[in-house]
């Protein structure tokens, strides 16, 4: 009796803290804008139990109810702060719900494409849901390098109302926008495979590796549009070598390593493009000699002598 005795009460003094918000009733009290109280029917004559005297709207600040103890139900986490009739309504039974778990109260999100068991990835304090990598570990495509920080709505769209189906593993499917923008080298005009795992990884872009092996001598086989797009220097109007490996190494194209031995007309035989592009500052309206090596060295022109 004691124990129902102290439900009833809790349950009526939360009805008053949860419904009111308002400056005009006091924290523990009860607002005519709330409408009818629960029906006392059932409840104890003495009104002294729950209600200070003098006060219909006044409940005891004393109040105190061990759930656990009470009901063998611990309230765990966020539920410790929920209001009693979150639970405790007219719509039926708390038995009745709480054998449906998570689902009794909680509107299942993900509209049951996840499973109906929400502590697989939820916990009790909030709705952050946890342990998603190795969760995802279990899929045909885990999460490693950069992608362990990548929001799930980046590779889902519909995972903000609860839908993680239908993601494509092709890494075109999310990174073709990071294909067309590439500048070094430019992926289109290079026509660089759109399969990037041939070269990337998923930690960085940065760090592209492709293996040449088994690629013929010429670089121009791959690299031909690379080559006619060049200005600095323009490499077909200076008549270049399409070796690109005089050059170039095959981690990136620059720095260059260009070997001048046997070089014997003079920079300009090469950089005559570069010297009439020169803008800063403008060599050929400045009268400056075609002599490069009289300001340059051969490992740079951003550094003159």
């Amino acid at each position: 009796m004691a124990a129902v005795l102290a439900f009833l009460c809790i349950w009526l003094l939360f009805t008053a803290c949860a419904l009111d918000r308002s400056a005009s009733a006091p924290a523990h009290g009860w607002s005519r804008s709330h409408g009818a109280v629960i029906a006392h029917d059932t409840f104890p004559a003495d009104c002294t139990l729950c209600h200070l005297p003098g006060s219909w709207r006044e409940l005891r600040p004393d109040f105190a109810f061990d759930h656990a103890q009470q009901t063998g139900y611990a309230l765990e986490g966020a539920h410790r702060g929920a209001q009693c009739l979150r639970c405790h309504n007219d719509r039926g039974p708390v038995a009745q719900f709480s054998q449906r778990g998570c689902a009794g109260c909680h509107v299942d999100q993900h509209r049951g494409k996840l499973g109906p068991k929400c502590e697989d990835c939820h916990g009790m304090t909030d709705w952050r849901a946890q342990g998603q990598t190795a969760s995802h570990a279990r899929t045909r495509f885990p999460l490693v390098g950069a992608h362990l920080a990548v929001a799930c709505f980046a590779c889902h769209p519909n995972a903000q109302v609860g839908n993680f189906q239908g993601a494509d593993t092709a890494c075109q499917s999310c990174h073709i926008p990071d294909y067309l923008k590439s500048q070094q080298p430019n992926h289109v005009l290079g026509d660089i495979p759109r399969t990037c795992e041939e070269c990337h990884d998923t930690h960085s872009w940065r760090r592209a590796l492709f293996s040449h092996s088994g690629i013929g001598a010429e670089c121009v086989v791959c690299h031909l549009k690379t080559y006619k797009k060049t200005s600095m220097p323009n490499h077909a109007a200076s008549g270049i070598s399409m070796v690109c490996s005089n050059c170039h190494g095959t981690n990136y194209w620059v720095p260059l390593a260009f070997n001048h031995t046997g070089v014997t007309e003079g920079c300009a035989q090469c950089h005559m493009p570069a010297y009439l592009a020169t803008t800063m500052p403008n060599h050929m309206g400045a009268g400056y000699p075609t002599t490069c090596e009289d300001c340059h060295s051969t490992n740079t022109w951003l550094i003159p002598k």
